[in-house]
């Protein structure tokens, strides 16, 4: 499977070599996250095809309603427009966002302002200059291992 042909319909003229998509590793493996898959919703910076080569990769499966794409640049990151959407569909009582840059703490600081809802922030691995988190640690299932006992 060629990523360029599957994402974007055209084999490259000048770069000869697979993707870096090869060489990612995943950081959760659908066995780790059962449990929560299933009450999980995503927002992301990849378009549709692209979640969809991730998915398939992880092996994972969430409708599309819990998914939110980068399809309209003016909705991405720190916008909270769809991360709200997202919530109220899914009628979330307590959410918490998992994120690793400070646009993730923005999106979170964001929907707080706007919404009636508030929702936690755990940071995940590096500060990356974030400067408030309720949780922080070194990845996402460090946090269901220890029931976020590292803020």
């Amino acid at each position: 499977m060629k990523s360029s042909e599957q994402l974007y319909g055209f084999k490259p003229s000048s770069i000869q070599i697979d993707g870096m998509w090869k060489n990612e590793k995943p950081h959760l493996k659908r066995k780790d996250i059962e449990t929560i898959l299933p009450i999980s919703g995503i927002v992301t910076g990849r378009n549709k095809t692209e979640m969809k080569l991730g998915f398939k990769i992880l092996g994972w499966e969430l409708p599309d309603s819990r998914v939110a794409i980068s399809d309209n640049p003016k909705l991405d990151k720190p916008n909270p427009e769809k991360l709200l959407n997202m919530v109220s569909k899914m009628s979330c009582q307590s959410p918490i966002y998992f994120g690793d840059s400070i646009d993730d703490y923005l999106l979170v600081k964001n929907f707080n302002e706007q919404s009636k809802t508030h929702m936690e922030f755990c940071c995940v691995g590096e500060n990356n200059q974030i400067p408030v988190w309720n949780y922080k640690v070194k990845t996402i299932m460090d946090f269901f291992k220890t029931d976020g006992a590292n803020s």
